[in-house]
């Protein structure tokens, strides 16, 4: 469990990265580009964005390391703090000390941090994904996340931010649960090839990218990061619990515990994607 911790704050401080470079492109491109072809033609051609898109693999395979050596619901609450990471890179690339706010909210993120991983169970462990349960729970959070894309397009920019940050959030945390079932069938390539998981984390992945760029092309991240950043790892671990048949630290205490890091952790992040300097990390 140890390494698994260690992977996935590595993978976190790559997404980190990947935000604080990437999204600046993603931000200036011209509003005419509303098509996904169009807008990304001009992303390919911006050198800070494949720079960032770089980090941002380099976060995926970290990513479906830390996945294939620990339980989803203590790796994913571990990489959502990359808003973090991105705060403070951000910060370190402009020569300027990070805001009082954002110290305040990065500490308690840290305590939430300690608390969790203190209380979390070392020897918490994945059963293999249930095939039906995860089918139902990609169908409903498909449809939660297709209809506030669809919600997106009529509405105005705070709120189309705020349905955006919930599409991406949902997708991002289903596809966390894809990926995680796609490491059970790491040893084959046959087997990846052959078995669902791996069409999922592709389709949900397209998805989750696209959403990405759309939202901070178009939307007000007041309203989206916070709704982006915090359904992530909620919906990640879900799915470990519902699907992978994960659970939390044995013993009422420890599981009260895990909860409050866990609390203390996502109202960290959500107040963090709430403030202008992480809107400035990622514009």
């Amino acid at each position: 469990m140890a390494v698994a911790v260690a992977v996935a704050f590595a993978a976190a401080i790559a997404f980190g990265l990947s935000t604080a470079l990437m999204h600046h492109s993603a931000s200036d491109a011209p509003e005419d580009l509303n098509r996904p072809d169009r807008l990304l033609a001009h992303l390919f051609r911006q050198p800070r964005w494949i720079l960032g898109e770089l980090a941002s693999l380099t976060g995926l395979g970290l990513h479906l390391w830390a996945l294939s050596l620990g339980a989803i619901v203590v790796v994913q609450p571990l990489v959502a703090t990359g808003l973090v990471f991105a705060l403070a890179l951000r910060a370190a690339l402009d020569r300027r000390f990070p805001s009082a706010h954002t110290l305040l909210w990065s500490s308690v993120c840290a305590a939430g941090v300690a608390v969790f991983l203190v209380a979390t169970n070392s020897t918490n462990a994945s059963s293999p994904v249930d095939d039906a349960r995860a089918a139902q729970l990609i169908a409903v959070g498909g449809v939660v996340a297709f209809t506030a894309w669809i919600l997106s397009l009529k509405a105005v920019k705070r709120h189309s931010g705020m349905l955006l940050g919930i599409a991406g959030g949902v997708t991002f945390g289903l596809l966390a649960g894809t990926l995680k079932a796609t490491t059970d069938t790491f040893g084959s390539i046959p087997a990846v090839l052959t078995d669902w998981p791996f069409y999922a984390s592709c389709a949900l992945g397209l998805s989750a990218f696209l959403l990405n760029q759309r939202m901070y092309h178009q939307s007000s991240l007041h309203s989206s990061l916070p709704a982006l950043n915090t359904l992530n790892p909620i919906v990640a671990v879900i799915f470990g619990i519902y699907c992978f048949g994960e659970r939390p630290s044995s013993g009422v205490p420890a599981a009260v515990i895990e909860l409050t890091g866990l609390v203390l952790m996502l109202a960290a992040i959500y107040f963090l994607a709430r403030s202008d300097e992480a809107i400035e990390a990622v514009s």
